[in-house]
């Protein structure tokens, strides 16, 4: 597997995006195509791998564009790579009032959806007649339909 896994400066700097993708997806097929793998325990190692780098990477972007600030740099390459740093723009729309009340109303509209969903979940079989408490009319409920499919969980 240490040929999989490079070492961080072993993959080559001047591979574009789509090159790297195209050599994940080879390593991953010579993984896949060679029986001296066991792929449960080589998923899980490139979860732990994913996580590392992930907390890696988020605990060092700060630190990042900290140093890019203080030497006043904007625009940075290396390798084929180019890093940009630039100030992003967050609204706060909550002091215009009717703002308020459509958020209010799309909160209530979400919440009555998650109800329904929950309702629509209980329903034994393909579909269900219900009451309309405001018409007194019978209407017809049908369940939601369900797929499956598989997935895979890795707790650390």
């Amino acid at each position: 597997m240490s040929k999989i896994v490079k070492a961080v400066g072993e993959i080559d700097r001047d591979l574009s995006k789509a090159e790297l993708e195209q050599l994940a997806i080879e390593d991953a097929a010579h993984i896949t195509d060679n029986e001296e793998y066991d792929l449960l325990k080589i998923y899980i190692e490139f979860k732990r791998y994913d996580t590392y780098l992930q907390t890696l990477i988020d605990t060092i972007k700060n630190a990042t564009i900290q140093q890019a600030t203080q030497q006043e740099i904007e625009k940075f390459s290396f390798g084929n790579a180019k890093l940009s740093v630039s100030a992003r723009r967050k609204y706060d729309y909550s002091n215009d009032p009717l703002w308020n009340r459509m958020q209010e109303e799309l909160d209530e509209i979400k919440q009555y959806k998650r109800e329904r969903e929950r309702f629509l979940k209980k329903i034994k079989g393909a579909f269900a007649d219900i009451v309309n408490e405001n018409t007194g009319e019978i209407e017809r409920v049908f369940a939601p339909e369900i797929s499956y499919s598989k997935s895979l969980t890795v707790r650390l």
